[in-house]
């Protein structure tokens, strides 16, 4: 599977760039449709809207829809990303693509990201 990122504005301070590699591991992740990946970035009071649902999902919920998910085939993408860092806290706002095997019509999605950082390290704690 592919997955591609592309930025309105390149991440240029080492903050930036750390943040968009929580947004590469999340797209390798949902790529691999990997819950170990996934794990590895979000805080553990973390809430996950779930697309095609009108909720959200905490960690462990998340995990288990995720793995639940993993004999489908789908491809997905980043566009249009912009990171914003304030101190401890970080946005990543972004629109997706998700691509579907089969017949299924590609779906374009607006996906806002809340992260903050914990012990050194950026975790998502909101996935909009």
């Amino acid at each position: 599977m592919r997955t591609s990122i592309t930025y309105a504005e390149r991440p240029v301070t080492a903050e930036e760039k750390a943040v968009a590699n929580v947004l590469a591991t999340v797209a390798k992740a949902a790529s691999a449709q990997d819950p170990i990946q996934f794990a590895s970035v979000l805080a553990d009071n973390a809430k996950v809207a779930v697309i095609f649902e009108a909720t959200q999902l905490s960690k462990e919920e998340f995990l288990k829809k995720i793995s639940s998910l993993r004999s489908r085939r789908w491809r997905l993408a980043y566009r249009d990303v912009v990171i914003r860092v304030y101190d401890q806290q970080a946005k990543i706002y972004c629109t997706g693509l998700i691509t579907f095997q089969g017949k299924l019509a590609p779906c374009f999605l607006n996906r806002d990201f809340t992260l903050e950082k914990y012990e050194g390290k950026w975790l998502i704690t909101e996935a909009l």
